[in-house]
């Protein structure tokens, strides 16, 4: 007789599934020597031990979460329907399915490790913000990671960790080479050039025809930390001769078709608007009455009073006490750029807060910072929000003119590593572009329309608290609440109906979880399950050697096969999933039909399913003792 030990790996303290030809699931182990077996003999089990943890069954009812990335609860607002969502706070929770479409109306069975990655892959579509986006460079950010919890001693599955990391300020230094003409002034395709040499400083955008152009850089969005746009006026200011343009930022509208309308989003309204081309922000020439030129500052908000999403202009010569002092006089339609001499207008994003300032001779004028509260809040710009994180700067230059992009924070953003990102294309980052590619803009109209800027019977400027009171960055990195929400809860917009990863995720009773560090503004935000998550396996796992020529039938599978011993659901002790230990009670010998002396110096092992593929769901070390006896005549 004789006992015949054979493992994964001779360590007992293994922390991650080994690779190779060492998996827990499948081994070879190999003898210095030849282990001699009598001829006539059989082999059985003795005892297994393993750590399970369990595979996942995945469909539509247990794979729906949502990630919130905003203001903290505090700043909530009541909706109309009196209920207390972020949607009516400049916010949104984003939901999303771990599994694609084609997978939800079927079980999936996953391994922790693949639930790991597939649930990595799915946090990709909720993020919505470029700093919290994978970068090229993956040490600045390596994009979100969903990492498996095993037990140091037991080696047993205990939950998930997920890491989420801010790009600082100091990593954006990107600058697109990329100029789109989107053909919005009917003039007919322009060319555009960047001297050779470029993006870098002093950057030149050229027209090169005599038509007046609109032109986007697609190839990076704009940090929101400290992202700075600086433009210079170019050859628009000569002397006292000056010619209209804009400078701004907007949102990825996507559609490069060269129809106007497609620049825009469908519930904007172009009826009343200086050009009618579509900006989220923007600074412009426009030349009044007296044939001087005004600097006119623009925003796309809702006016309440003409009931639209239209382009509404800041007063910005009502500006506030303190440092933003009236410069251009009070109640001035404008501001003459006579005597001035201004060279450069320049954003600054920080977060929610937009900061527009004009560089010129005479030093730099801030026209607003969103820093104002209470009443001096009205002198804010709109904010930032989830239809606005993904910012590129948009230029309208006169016929034969050029302007230089002095700087530009852009981050390189990538899907996955090799996968760059693409203006206008869906890859699940930018959740406005989503939205309209798939034609279903509701939420994204929702939260523009809650920003409201309007006319009040004594013409004065009137806003919304929410664009009174905006959220900045802390120490460089954005100050928002970061939550995963896992089960139904009407504090979210879209979470009343079909959330359903609390028990998946390890987060029972606990449906809207914060960072464990990190929230409001920290580098990296480190998620942890708070229980171990629920991952019923419903599967059979056999042993199967490999390498010896017994016989057994798997009538499954319709085949004979190598099936030597089928190991229970429950461990001795009662337990389903961690590290189990088996050993029956009565041992099933099966023939090694071997008619004489046989020789090996090899045992081939593998935990399988009922249809003979490897049971991945196995981590850290597997040990299975054999007995061999010689068969009694």
């Amino acid at each position: 007789m004789s006992l015949v030990i054979t493992s994964n790996t001779p360590n007992n303290d293994i922390q991650e599934t080994t690779a190779g030809i060492n998996k827990a699931f499948s081994y070879t182990n190999h003898l210095q020597g030849t282990l001699r077996i009598p001829k006539e003999s059989q082999i059985a089990v003795q005892s297994v031990k393993l750590n399970k943890d369990g595979n996942a069954m995945l469909n539509k009812y247990n794979s729906k979460f949502g990630f919130f990335f905003g203001r903290a609860d505090a700043a909530w607002l009541i909706g109309p329907d009196g209920v207390e969502q972020d949607i009516y706070s400049n916010s949104l929770m984003i939901p999303a399915f771990i599994l694609p479409p084609e997978d939800r109306e079927r079980n999936m069975s996953l391994s922790t490790d693949d639930l790991a990655t597939q649930i990595q892959k799915s946090f990709r579509k909720v993020l919505n913000c470029p700093n919290l986006c994978e970068t090229d460079d993956d040490l600045v950010n390596p994009g979100v990671k969903v990492i498996p919890i095993r037990n140091a001693s037991q080696q047993g599955f205990t939950g998930f960790e997920w890491k989420i990391q801010q790009t600082p300020s100091a990593s954006a230094t990107s600058r697109s080479a990329s100029w789109t003409n989107f053909n919005e002034l009917g003039q007919g395709l322009a060319t555009v050039s960047v001297p050779a040499g470029t993006p870098g400083p002093g950057t030149e955008i050229l027209n090169t025809t005599t038509d007046r152009i609109c032109v986007v850089g697609t190839d990076y969005p704009l940090s929101l930390t400290q992202g700075t746009f600086n433009c210079s006026l170019g050859t628009h200011k000569d002397g006292d001769d000056y010619e209209e343009f804009s400078i701004g930022l907007s949102r990825c509208n996507g559609k490069d078709t060269g129809d106007p309308g497609d620049q825009a989003p469908f519930y904007w309204s172009h009826v009343g608007t200086k050009d009618g081309i579509f900006f989220d922000w923007r600074v412009c020439s426009v030349e009044n009455v007296d044939g001087e030129h005004d600097i006119r500052v623009y925003h796309s908000v809702f006016d309440g009073d003409l009931n639209k999403f239209t382009e509404v202009e800041f007063e910005y010569w009502n500006n506030y006490a303190g440092p933003r002092v009236p410069w251009g006089g009070q109640g001035q339609d404008g501001m003459t750029w006579e005597g001035e001499e201004f060279e450069n207008v320049k954003f600054i994003i920080n977060n929610e807060r937009v900061t527009l300032l004009l560089e010129g001779s005479q030093g730099d004028k801030l026209i607003t910072d969103g820093n104002g509260g209470g009443d001096e809040g009205n002198h804010n710009l709109k904010p930032v929000g989830p239809t606005t994180r993904w910012l590129f700067p948009k230029l309208i230059l006169a016929d034969g003119k050029q302007m230089t992009v002095r700087s530009y924070s852009g981050l390189d953003v990538v899907v996955s590593a090799g996968v760059p990102y693409e203006y206008g294309k869906c890859q699940d980052l930018d959740w406005y572009n989503e939205r309209n590619c798939d034609g279903d803009l509701r939420e994204c109209e929702i939260l523009d329309n809650s920003l409201i800027s309007y006319y009040n019977n004594f013409n004065v400027m009137v806003k919304s608290d929410l664009v009174k009171e905006q959220i900045g960055t802390t120490l460089g990195l954005m100050n928002c609440a970061a939550r995963i929400v896992t089960a139904p809860t009407d504090e979210y917009y879209l979470g009343e109906i079909g959330l359903n990863t609390q028990y998946i995720f390890g987060y029972r009773n606990q449906g809207n979880a914060a960072p464990e560090t990190g929230d409001n503004g920290g580098a990296l935000m480190i998620f942890k399950s708070s229980s171990v998550p629920v991952l019923v396996s419903k599967e059979s796992i056999f042993v199967r050697l490999k390498n010896f020529p017994i016989t057994s039938v798997n009538f499954s599978k319709a085949a004979m096969s190598n099936i030597l011993y089928h190991v229970p659901t429950f461990s001795n002790s009662g337990a389903e999933t961690g590290s189990l230990h088996f050993e029956p009670s009565e041992m099933v010998y099966l023939d090694i039909n071997n008619t004489e002396d046989l020789f090996i110096s090899t045992m081939e092992v593998d935990m399988i399913f009922g249809d003979e593929t490897l049971a991945t769901g196995l981590s850290g070390k597997t040990t299975v003792v054999f007995h061999i006896i010689q068969k009694k005549v």
